[in-house]
């Protein structure tokens, strides 16, 4: 899924950091999960801290807001349906907001 190329090290020198935000615990979160215990994200140049809201409302809201940069959740077009400007990837997991 991922080609990366270079050195473990060159890559973790290059670690973007952003801030993922997800609601109540629910499957939505296994992609995230494997991801992080499968070094993808790093491997990616993405070092991921995760924020629980407890509901995908204020998931989606945290990234409005500026708290974080992408939201997990299970409707993946609530944040498009509500107004907000964010895009939807892997077929609705995450929701990532679009810079206006």
């Amino acid at each position: 899924m991922f080609n990366v190329a270079g050195s473990h090290e060159t890559q973790r020198n290059e670690l973007k950091d952003i801030v993922l935000a997800g609601g109540a615990l629910g499957f939505y979160w296994l992609p995230v999960h494997l991801d992080l215990c499968a070094g993808i994200f790093e491997a990616s140049g993405l070092r991921v801290s995760l924020k629980r809201t407890g509901s995908a409302e204020k998931a989606t809201a945290a990234v409005k807001a500026g708290e974080a940069d992408l939201a997990t959740t299970a409707r993946g077009l609530d944040a498009s349906n509500r107004g907000l400007a964010a895009t939807t990837f892997d077929e609705s997991f995450i929701e990532a907001k679009i810079a206006a």
